[in-house]
Formats: C-alpha cells, structure tokens, sequence
C-alpha cells in the first residue's frame, strides 16, 4: 500500500504545485493592462475559486452519476486533451480578449477564462477525483485518503514559495509558461500511473458506493451551510489583508503570495495526522494579536514593522476556522460534498471581496470585517446576554473621540485620555475573552467601527470614493487652511484654501523641492514647451505651467480625475497658466503611444496607488516609450518616493542599459516651518540624454548618480527583491 500511495501522493503534489504556479504568473502578466491596480489580484484569486469550485463539482458529479471505469477513461481523455492548448504565454494577454477600460473586473474575468480557464479547470478535478480513487479498495489506508489533502496543500505551498524565490527572480514570462507546461506533462504521467493502478479496483460496469464506504449518515444542510462559513471568512480575509498591504507597497506576485501561502499552511497544518491542535493554541493567542490589529487599524497605523502582525493574526483567524473544519470532517465517501462546501465558501469570500465590497464600502472596510467575523469562529462566540454589549459600547464612544480629536489639537487632554481608556478596555476584553469571547469579538467590532465611521486626524470629509483602482478621500483640515486629497492611506495632495496661496505647489511639488528644481532646468532649456505627465493627484503640478506650455496629464482612474477636475474641491487645472490642459483617461503605457514622438520637454512619472507605483512604468520597455516620446534636450523625472520601497536602483539599472544619465536627490529633512507650510519630504530621480541636458542639476551636489540594482526589470521580468529593503524612506508619505 505504500507503494500504491507514492504516486497518489506526488499526482495530488504536483497538481497543487501547478494550479498555485499558474495563479501568480498570469496576474502579473495582467497587470501592466490595467495599470498595476491591486484588484487585478483579488480579481484573479475570485476567478480561480470559481474554476476550482468548477473542478470540485465536476468531480463530485462524476462520482455520482458515472459508473468506475467510464469515469476514469472520461477523466484521463480530458486531461490529454489539455495538452493541445499548451504552452500558454502570460504576457500577451490583449491578444486573447480586448480591454474595456469601462468593465475591468469583467473583461478581467474573460480574458482569464480565455487565457487558463480549461487547463486550471482540469487539474481542478484532480484532488477530490484522486482522493476517490485512492478510496476505492477496503484497507484501512484506503479508508483514510485525507492526507492527500495534506499532500495537495503542500505542493501548493511550495509552488507560491518556488514563485517569488526561485522562479520569478530568473525567468521571463514566456519562459514561465513554457516550464508550467512541462510541468503539467510529468503531472499528467502521475495521473496515468494512478488511472492504472485505480483500474485494477473498480470493475467495469460498478455504479455504487464500495461497501467500507457506506456507513454513517449523510451531513445535513445545517452542517453543509457550517463548513461554508467557516470557509468564507478566512478567504475573505486573505483577501482583505492583501488589498491592504499591496495598495500601500506594490501590486506583486510577493505580496500577493505569502497571505495565500499562509492560507495553505493552516490547511497543511490542521489536516495533518498530528497537528497537536495547534489551532487550539492558536485560539488562546489570537485575542492578544487582534487587539495589537484593532489599535494599528483603528488609528490608522501604516508603519511598516505593523506588517508582520496583520500576516500573523490572518493567519490564526485561518487556523481557527480551518481547524474547525477539519475537526467536522466526514468521513471519506462524502469527502467529495466536503470539498465543494470548501470551495462555495473560498467562491463566497473573493466574490464579498471583488464584486459587493467595492459597490457597498468606500473604503476597505471587508478587511476589518472579516476580522471580526473570524473571532467568533472562537467557541462560544455568540452573545448570551445584554451585558456583553456595555464595554463595546464604551469602547466605540472612547475611539470615535480619540480618533475624531476633538478639533484638530493633536495633543488634547481628552484625546489622549480616550485613546488610553480605549486600548486599556481592548486589552481587558482579550484578557478575559476565555470567559466572554463574544464581548470581545463585539469589543474590536465597535472599535473598528467607530474608527471607520470617525472624520479622524485628517479633518472634515468632502468624499469618500472607491474604484476598482483604489480608494480615495477628499478631506478640510480642521483648522480650515487646507484641502488634502488621499489615495489609500497616502496624501497625494495639498491645496492652501487661503486665496493668496491657493496657487501655490505643496507637499511633494514645492518650488523649494527637487521638483522646483527639475521644472526649472527645463524652463531654462531649449526643449519644446510641453510638459506630460503620467499621474493626475490633486494636480499641484499645474501651478508651475506658464502661457507658452501645454500640459497633458494621464490617469487611470476616472474618480482621480473627477476630484482632480471639480473647483469646489481644488483649483489647481483651473487655475493654470497653460495654453492647452488635457486629461487623457486610460493607462499611461498605452495611451502615452498614441503621442506623436518626441512631442515632449519633460515627462513627469508620479502615478502611485497609494503609496504603490504600478511596476509596468518603472521597465526598460516604458522607459524607452518615454524616450521616443521625449524631445532633443528634454527630461524624464521619476517620483519614487516611498514608505517600503527603495525604487532608486531600478531607475538606475534602467537608464544605465538605456545609455542615459540619471540623477537622485534626497530632500527628506525638512524644519518644523516646512512641514508646518506644507511641504513633504519627497525622493526625485531624473534621466536625460546627456549630462549637460541636466543643466544645473549636473552640477549640484545635491543630485548624485543614481546607484544601480542587478538587473533592470522589464515587462517580462521584474524582482521585487531588488527593491528591498528600504530603511532610508519608510518615514515618507506617511499619513499625516
């Protein structure tokens, strides 16, 4: 028999390796189509959930309804068939399925059923169709096939590692698709060797259920809807912690990868034979971690030592449901109906968090949500009498006025008083979870509901907006001097509500910065008056435009452009002096080819999503774009500040295998009089030509040749690890 289980256990191994291969790669392929955005990935995750619960229902239907042998000759032609539609290409999806810039989320769906659909589909039957066969004889073993499950999960876990570590860092695209249709070969081998071994179990016209395999009721609904839940709230929160650490860093396979591979470990783990119930372990901890979680989110704390406690409390909500479920596990012959209950739930989580959160949130509000939702997966979760809702309750009142600042003093008495009842109560509620846990699932709820619906630090709100681009805030300062527009968690803008200053560029954009600088050489230069710049924000940039110039601006999100555009919001396109101001809709990688070559004098990079810069804008490929459409003596300027990112190198590598020059400057230091006037700390690059197309720039100390990293990234092929770390700019961009 243990003969028999090796090539079970390596087919259910590979299959999972290839179906969380195929999931990273083909995302990235998708994103420089539409513009980098962190929903392409939970688009993605949404569509695979649904191919997979595609996969699990064939397979639970077969069994069903299809007699042994025909079931197996059925199977094992479908999996041939596959064949013909390999190797697939990842980076050319616009070849597969047109954009429609105005339905993203759908034309995304198509182009991945297009692209992967059928072969993702049929390696998605094959974990609950080899768990069949592998049940099929009446030995013990037999009788027990879930630790093919563990062996499913693991081959899944190491294929999101081997992506980001060994795959990614050395292979292009094409090259990636190449190895994953060898891959699906030497898979499809296993699967024959267990087709045969299976054949000689099952007699050729056997319609029913061998008889070790028919014992013990059948799960009722009620148990059918549980393990749904119980599998909807940790997808959910998968999700909902990636959105929120991809929206500030960056949209990439890394950061799409170690949620999910924390999602597989917790399956790995509670579907072992001897887990020593380790999320039972993880029940006692998990209150002091969410407590750390509800505080971070409540008064929106985005440093990045924060990172590893959102990973760690996702990951025990996920031991505490998936423990759950493997302790209401049935028994083998129903284990195809278990697994599609698995999959309806993780459908329901990315459906939550794709298709309804964005139409009913403006802001990430599924995160927190799921958040709470997990705790009372906790036993004994659910409220048993009115008192349980009294320290909630004073808990809500103490963070709405922490939060809110009672007008904007910073450092007022009541605030902070708030703040500290706030977090002593959480802190007294995960103490004594073991004898309320549903006080204290209540206690974090209004606390993160009190925070969310709170004006907060950043003064009144004007609007509160969310696409499938990201979320945005037009917010009053409470002292009535300024206007802020945010992206995320990250300021993109700040406009002085005073009549005599309302022309004036702040935060990154100071006469006084690197860009004041930078607008200044090219006013100085001979290159053509007219500026491009890729990137909208609150449009400060339009303060520098002079009569003579015409300015053209890209972005990717029409709700950016809306604020951007509205006087009553902010002034800065009416207000400028140029000749000609347009907004051209649409990613700027596709729409910047449309301008006739070397049209511009200086092209501005600062498209950010949050605190993100889409990576497909920082390639050789689009950097040579840049080039063509740049004029003889023009400039290209980089915005790269940011919190966790060091984007220095990739700028560097990028200009250096394109025969230009490239300097950086730092003007990270700013007096209290600065930062009290409005100015942000920002990091400028800019690339031209030649060394004397700079100006003065070339000359001032203050501008240094950009150092380089390894390799520069291209649209086939781009490392994160490149970027990291970036110890000398996690204090930028914070939110004020």
């Amino acid at each position: 028999m243990v003969t028999r289980s090796l090539p079970f256990a390596l087919a259910t191994f590979m299959a999972a390796a290839l179906l969380f291969l195929i999931e990273p790669m083909t995302a990235k392929g998708l994103l420089p189509i539409l513009g980098g955005s962190p929903g392409v990935w939970n688009t993605c995750v949404l569509f695979f959930q649904v191919a997979l619960l595609g996969g699990y229902a064939l397979a639970h239907g077969l069994v069903l309804t299809i007699p042994g042998r025909a079931r197996l000759i059925i199977l094992l032609i479908g999996y041939s068939a596959v064949l013909i539609l390999l190797p697939f290409d990842p980076s050319d999806p616009l070849s597969i399925a047109p954009l429609t810039e105005s339905r993203p989320t759908f034309w995304l769906l198509l182009c991945l059923a297009k692209m992967v659909g059928l072969p993702f589909l049929a390696i998605a039957t094959i974990a609950p169709t080899l768990q069949n066969w592998f049940s099929l004889p009446g030995d013990k073993v037999a009788q027990n096939p879930y630790p093919l499950y563990a062996s499913s999960n693991l081959g899944g876990l190491l294929g999101l590692v081997a992506y980001p570590v060994v795959i990614e860092p050395f292979l292009t695209l094409s090259e990636q698709g190449r190895l994953w249709a060898w891959g699906y070969r030497f898979f499809l081998g296993l699967v024959f060797l267990c087709g045969l071994l299976t054949w000689r179990s099952v007699k050729s016209g056997e319609s029913k259920v061998p008889e070790h395999m028919s014992e013990g009721p059948s799960p009722g609904w009620r148990q059918f809807a549980r393990w749904i839940a119980l599998a909807t709230v940790p997808a959910s929160l998968m999700l909902g912690v990636t959105t929120y650490l991809s929206t500030d860093i960056a949209a990439i396979p890394l950061l799409w990868i170690i949620p999910l591979a924390l999602y597989q470990l917790s399956f790995i783990i509670v579907f072992a034979q001897n887990s020593f119930k380790f999320d039972l372990r993880c029940s006692r901890w998990l209150p002091l971690v969410v407590s750390a979680l509800a505080i971070a989110l409540g008064f929106g704390l985005v440093q990045a030592w924060w990172i590893p406690i959102h990973l760690i409390g996702f990951f025990m909500v996920a031991m505490v449901c998936h423990g759950q479920l493997a302790r209401s596990r049935p028994e083998s012959r129903f284990l195809t109906g278990f697994y599609l209950a698995l999959c309806v739930g993780g459908v329901l989580g990315g459906a939550l968090n794709t298709l309804i959160a964005p139409l009913i949130f403006d802001r990430i509000a599924e995160y927190p949500l799921a958040l709470v939702l997990g705790l009372f997966a906790l036993p004994m979760a659910w409220p048993r009498s009115r008192s349980e809702f009294a320290l909630p309750c004073v808990v809500g009142v103490a963070i709405a006025i922490a939060v809110t600042d009672l007008g904007g003093a910073g450092d007022s008495l009541l605030s902070v008083l708030s703040a500290m009842l706030a977090i002593g109560l959480i802190a007294f509620a995960a103490w004594k979870q073991k004898s309320s846990p549903a006080r204290f699932a209540l206690t974090v709820g209004a606390a993160l509901t009190a925070s969310g619906l709170s004006s907060g630090v950043n003064g009144q709100f004007l609007r509160r907006e969310r696409s499938f681009f990201g979320t945005l805030r037009v917010t009053t300062s409470d002292d009535g001097q300024y206007r802020r527009f945010f992206h995320g968690s990250t300021l993109h803008g700040i406009q002085s509500l005073d009549p005599k200053n309302r022309d004036e560029p702040l935060a990154y954009f100071t006469r006084s910065g690197p860009f004041g600088q930078l607008y200044g050489a090219f006013h100085e230069s001979a290159a053509p008056r007219s500026v491009g710049i890729v990137g909208l924000g609150a449009g400060a940039m339009a303060c520098y435009a002079e009569s003579d110039e015409a300015w053209t601006f890209y972005e990717l999100d029409p709700a950016v452009a809306a604020v951007a555009s509205n006087p009553s919001w902010f002034t800065f396109l009416k207000d400028s002096r140029a000749s000609q101001t347009k907004i051209v809709l649409g990613d700027a990688r596709l729409k910047l080819q449309e301008a006739p070559d070397h049209s511009f004098g200086l092209i501005v990079l600062d498209a950010f999503s949050s605190d993100a810069v889409p990576v497909h804008l920082l390639t050789r490929e689009a950097l040579d774009l840049y080039r063509r459409k740049l004029a003889h003596k023009g400039l290209i300027a980089f915005q790269i500040t940011n919190r966790y990112l060091s984007l220095e190198p990739i700028i560097g590598s990028a200009a250096q295998e394109s025969g230009l020059t490239c300097r950086v400057r730092y003007d990270t230091d700013l007096t209290r009089e600065e930062s009290k006037a409005g100015k942000q700390g920002s990091i400028w690059a800019v690339v031209a030509q030649d060394l004397a197309d700079l100006g003065p720039i070339a000359t001032d100390p203050r501008w240094r040749t950009a150092r380089q990293g390894r390799r520069a990234w291209t649209d086939q092929f781009s490392n994160m690890w490149d970027a990291l770390p970036a110890s000398q700019s996690l204090t930028l961009r914070a939110q004020p």
